[in-house]
């Protein structure tokens, strides 16, 4: 799995129902650009709060230097339940 699919993996999780933003909960969200760092990290501007944030703001993955990779893939590999197919990137 490379590090686009994480990220997809992550959105598709933590964005169910839309992004919101998680200083307001405000769904007027625009989309701004990419980390310049973490290049699949998508970033976005809260039209509501007027503050900046990315997919990992507020969980505990934000402030790790580590690559989102890094810590998913080892977990995918170790909650995987039988028979549930592999991911591949």
């Amino acid at each position: 799995m490379d590090e686009a699919k994480c990220y997809e993996m992550l959105r598709e999780v933590r964005w169910r129902e839309g992004v919101k933003c998680p200083h307001c909960e405000s769904d007027t969200i625009i989309k701004n650009g990419y980390d310049e760092v973490h290049l699949h990290r998508q970033r976005y501007y809260c039209q509501s709060c007027e503050r900046n944030f990315d997919d990992l703001t507020n969980t505990v993955f934000s402030g790790s230097n580590k690559s989102l990779k890094a810590w998913v893939v080892p977990d995918y590999k170790t909650t995987r339940q039988p028979g549930q197919p592999h991911l591949h990137g």
